[in-house]
C-alpha cells in the first residue's frame, strides 16, 4: 500500500463513529448526535476530496490499495475507484450525511444503537463499491444488509417480525448463490491460468468458455436483482418498506437498490 490511504479512511471514519457510540453514556442524546454527524461529515468531506482529485481523463482504477492477508489463497485487502464508483461512493456519503442531520433532529428511541447501525450501513455500502477483491466484494455485501436488518426489526411498525423474515430469507438465498459464483469464478480461472485469486482486475483478463460464463453470471444476477430488486425477486420489499422508518426506507430505495445495479 503506497501513497494516502484514502479510501481506507473512507471506510475507517464511519466505522469508528460507529464504534465510538459504545462510549457515549445511556441516554447522552447529545453526545450520540456528535459522534454520529462528525463521522458522517467527515467522510463526506473526504470522499469531495478524492472526488476532486480524480482524474475524469483517466479509464483506469484510481487511489488504489492494495494490502497483503492470505494470497496464497487469493485473500487480500484491495480497493480502488473508477469512473462509476466515485460517483456511488459521493452520493453514499451525501445521502448519509443527510440521514444524520435529519436523525440529529428526530432521532428514534435508543439513539445510540439507531445511529451506529446507520454508520455501520455506511461502511458495508463504501467497502462494497470501492472492493477490488470478490471476497472483500461479498464481505462488504453482507456488512451493508445486517444493519438493515436490525434497523427494520428493532424500529419498524407493525408487521415489522415477518417484513425482517422476508427480508433475510431472500438476501440469505441470494448472498448463497453470489459466494457459490464467487468461489467457482476463482476455481475455474485457476483451471485457465493456474493463478488463484479473487483480484477483479486480474479476473477480468480470463476467458471463460460460454456454458462457465453463463452459469457464474447467474449466481451473481440472483444476488443483485433480488436487491434491486425486480420481479419476481421483489417479495421482501412491500413489508421491508411498509415497516422501515422513513430514513431507512430512504436509504433502502437511494443507495441498496443502487448496489445491485453496481
Amino acid at each position: 500500500m503506497t501513497g494516502m490511504p484514502w479510501l481506507t479512511a473512507l471506510i475507517i471514519i464511519p466505522l469508528f463513529g460507529a464504534l465510538s457510540m459504545v462510549i457515549v453514556p445511556e441516554g447522552g442524546l447529545i453526545q450520540a448526535r456528535i459522534h454520529a454527524a462528525v463521522a458522517a461529515g467527515l467522510t463526506l468531506v473526504l470522499s469531495a476530496v478524492m472526488l476532486g482529485q480524480f482524474d475524469r481523463s483517466s479509464g483506469a482504477p484510481q487511489f488504489v490499495e492494495h494490502a497483503g492477508w492470505a494470497t496464497s489463497v487469493g485473500l487480500q485487502w484491495s480497493v480502488w475507484a473508477d469512473g462509476i464508483s466515485i460517483w456511488l461512493i459521493m452520493m453514499t456519503t451525501g445521502l448519509f450525511a443527510l440521514a444524520v442531520l435529519y436523525l440529529c433532529f428526530k432521532t428514534p428511541d435508543r439513539p445510540r444503537a439507531f445511529l451506529a447501525l446507520i454508520l455501520f450501513a455506511e461502511v458495508g455500502l463504501l467497502g462494497l463499491f470501492c472492493a477490488g477483491n470478490l471476497v472483500l466484494f461479498y464481505v462488504f455485501w453482507e456488512a451493508m444488509l445486517l444493519p438493515f436488518y436490525f434497523l427494520i426489526g428493532m424500529w419498524g411498525g407493525q408487521g415489522r417480525a415477518f417484513a425482517t423474515m422476508k427480508f433475510v430469507i431472500y438476501t440469505m438465498v441470494g448472498s448463497l448463490f453470489m459466494l457459490v459464483s464467487i468461489v467457482s469464478t476463482a476455481v475455474v480461472a485457476q483451471e485457465t491460468t493456474g493463478n488463484f485469486t479473487f483480484d477483479i482486475l486480474a479476473l477480468r483478463n480470463v476467458a471463460y468458455t460460454r456454458p462457465e460464463s453463463i452459469w457464474l453470471l447467474a449466481g451473481f444476477l440472483i444476488a443483485f436483482v433480488i436487491k434491486l430488486p425486480l420481479w419476481p425477486f421483489h417479495g421482501w420489499l412491500p413489508d421491508a418498506y411498509r415497516t422501515a422508518p422513513i430514513v431507512v426506507v430512504g436509504l433502502l430505495a437511494a443507495l441498496v437498490s443502487k448496489a445491485g445495479v453496481y
